[in-house]
């Protein structure tokens, strides 16, 4: 993936057009492993949850979700 140490973290929404973010998500754990990766869904995470048998992403934010939940979970896998 051309430029792919230049991208920090991933937030991917499960539903998508051509691949679902699920088939996604493996995709770039192909690629990268260690990039944060956080679903997000309208979906429960109990859900969501069954979708990733292998390896769960690295955090959650259910829709609709706050400017603030977003912070929060940016600031814990960011480190920041």
């Amino acid at each position: 993936m051309q430029n792919s140490d230049t991208i920090d973290l991933i937030l991917l929404d499960i539903t998508m057009p051509n691949m679902n973010g699920d088939e996604a998500f493996y995709e770039i754990r192909k690629l990268r492993e260690d990039i944060p990766v956080i679903i997000s869904s309208g979906y429960a995470e109990a859900e969501i949850v069954t979708r990733f048998p292998s390896k769960y992403p690295d955090g959650f934010l259910q829709k609709p979700y706050s400017a603030n939940e977003l912070k929060r979970i940016l600031k814990s896998l960011l480190n920041l």
